[in-house]
């Protein structure tokens, strides 16, 4: 029990001490995806009507024709219009969420992380060091 309150007194320090720096993370998160979100929504909504014409569905102003394939056809599509759009509206703004995914994804596929190998120590420009001996060189 004296565990507990010992965590609960330290969470009302952290709160009080970075519960600013929080709130701003969380409204900097949501100005980035709402933003986001609206260019994709709008960039998806012009492109509409051309993925409506490349799945063949003719869609008029009070009238229109789509089969169910086409409909679903056309619904994947812009869903990954939207998607591409979006993701490159956070790359653009440099949303620090997806910059962190994609560094630890980058760092689990091999040869695009810049972990060093055994034995080299990583330079600051981010090439791998090694000593003359590992590289078979004599002294």
């Amino acid at each position: 029990m004296d565990k507990l309150a010992k965590l609960i007194t330290d969470i009302g320090k952290l709160w009080e001490t970075y519960s600013g720096a929080y709130f701003t993370g969380i409204r900097n998160t949501l100005v980035l995806a709402v933003v986001a979100t609206l260019i994709g929504c709008v960039i998806g909504l012009l492109c509409r009507n051309g993925v409506y014409r490349l799945v063949g569905a003719h869609i008029g102003p009070d009238d229109g024709t789509m089969n169910w394939g086409q409909a679903v056809l056309s619904a994947v599509l812009l869903a990954i219009v939207i998607a591409i759009v979006y993701l490159a509206c956070l790359w653009a703004l440099r949303a620090e969420e997806l910059t962190s995914v994609v560094g630890m994804l980058a760092a689990r596929i091999p040869g695009l992380g810049n972990k060093p190998k055994s034995g080299g120590t990583a330079s600051p420009n981010g090439k791998l060091e090694q000593s003359t001996a590992e590289n078979g060189d004599q002294e």
